[in-house]
């Protein structure tokens, strides 16, 4: 595990993207609406699918296809996302239950994305670990990289 954070602003995942996001033609992308991502928990070794969806007004929902297997079992995950200049900062929560269904604890993810364009994304994050009223988080040393595009809504053909 680390003890310390990620340095989101200083993660190589953002680095190639640098010189795009500093062009004086370029327009900011909303991250409004649903992405497919792959999250890296990079010290564990595990890669998943998620969805991910931002809302107007800075609500952040998302589920995962490690989110019941193996136990135990996450609640559903739900946030809030900011823009914060060149950039959009998240937070998210969701419990963690025992194998009777009893709430143990508190996840939370503090997570950075940019978006290099109208349909992809990148960020970073980092976990922490707090009781069931969201206080007293400790870090859990579980930095993530997170890459995904955007769900277009495709309709029935005529």
């Amino acid at each position: 595990m680390i003890a310390g954070l990620l340095s989101v602003t200083s993660s190589p995942v953002f680095a190639q993207f640098e010189s795009h996001e500093s062009s004086a033609d370029h327009k900011e992308a909303s991250i409004e609406g649903t992405w497919l991502v792959t999250v890296d928990r990079i010290n564990q070794g595990v890669k998943f699918t998620a969805f991910q969806s931002f809302t107007a007004g800075g609500v952040a929902l998302a589920t995962g296809s490690i989110d019941r297997t193996p136990p135990p079992a996450i609640s559903p995950i739900y946030g809030s996302w900011a823009r914060a200049r060149n950039r959009i900062d998240v937070t998210i929560y969701f419990f963690v239950f025992d194998l009777n269904g009893k709430a143990l604890f508190l996840i939370k993810n503090n997570e950075t994305f940019r978006l290099p364009d109208a349909n992809h994304l990148i960020g970073s994050g980092i976990a922490f670990m707090c009781d069931l009223q969201g206080e007293h988080c400790v870090n859990v040393g579980s930095p993530i990289q997170i890459t995904g595009k955007r769900v277009a809504a495709e309709g029935v053909p005529e």
